[in-house]
């Protein structure tokens, strides 16, 4: 029943100080709108970065002279060794057909034998991993000499790769932190213009012995629904821009993983973080009033 009460005069509140409830929705949709799209360009770019490590793969060339025996052993090795997340093997005569498409007959007519090598691509399940299983590759009889031209991997690019997840991770969530701290700042501003406008009826509230809990309740609530209104009308904005990036996408020659996101997922984050934000700002602004 207290709770149906406190819920009646937050939205009478809201009603009366329609001006003020406007402005807080508004200035909830920004910041919810500006935090959910650098949250959801973290995750696009975490998944377009996780795409390019899981292309980093390693060529080892056999010998010249491996017979079926020795492709089955290395095979075996590849599929017991936990650090490989998957291989593929090239025949000397794949490989021979991928150079003639690649160069044309005239590059492969001329030849009297096939000078290639059987070869394995070999992708690890880390990038992090990647030059310790090209070392463990190398060891093996199989693979040709000298071993550092048969097992071959962009050990520049991988080296580069590695420093730039690292640094755009920790960019990203200092970004997000930002963001985040700007909403809160900004969400308890307009709470605390709200609150110090209608401080006479708090006091009045606190001269006829209203506890904290029963003058705050209130106004908790209206923090909380302006926040979900708010963020309802960010997440709406920011799925309908992620779906169109999605379309464009999926139209076009660029092959990038877009992250989908469902409405559910969408609000739930940004949601949960209005209210609290709003909670917390609210909760703060009003605390000065309650001081006796």
């Amino acid at each position: 029943m207290r709770f149906d009460f406190f819920f009646s005069e937050a939205l009478g509140s809201l009603r009366r100080n329609w001006v003020m409830t406007i402005a807080a929705t508004l200035i909830v949709f920004t910041s919810m709108f500006i935090l959910g799209g650098v949250l959801v360009s973290k995750d696009n770019l975490n998944a377009g970065m996780l795409s390019v490590e899981n292309d980093v793969k390693i060529n080892v060339y056999l010998k010249t002279d491996a017979t079926d025996a020795d492709i089955a052993a290395f095979r075996a090795m590849l599929e017991a060794n936990p650090d490989v997340k998957k291989s593929e093997f090239v025949s000397k005569e794949q490989g021979l057909e991928q150079v003639r498409q690649t160069m044309g007959d005239e590059m492969v007519a001329n030849l009297p034998t096939n000078p290639l090598p059987d070869m394995f691509k070999v992708y690890a399940k880390s990038t992090d991993g990647v030059e310790a299983l090209a070392a463990q590759m190398a060891q093996q009889p199989q693979v040709g000499t000298p071993k550092s031209e048969n097992v071959r991997f962009p050990k520049k690019t991988v080296r580069a790769l590695l420093r730039t997840i690292g640094i755009l991770e920790k960019a990203m969530w200092g970004v997000v932190f930002l963001f985040a701290m700007t909403a809160g700042l900004l969400i308890f501003t307009t709470v605390r213009l709200s609150i110090f406008a209608r401080r006479r009826e708090i006091e009045i509230m606190r001269l006829v012995g209203a506890s904290n809990w029963f003058i705050r309740s209130p106004f908790l609530l209206e923090g909380f629904i302006t926040g979900l209104a708010g963020s309802a009308l960010a997440s709406a904005g920011i799925l309908a821009l992620n779906w169109l990036l999605y379309d464009w996408v999926k139209s076009s020659d660029i092959n990038y993983p877009v992250q989908m996101y469902s409405a559910l997922q969408m609000f739930g984050v940004l949601g949960g973080l209005s209210m609290v934000l709003g909670g917390i700002g609210c909760g703060l602004a009003i605390q000065r009033h309650l001081k006796i």
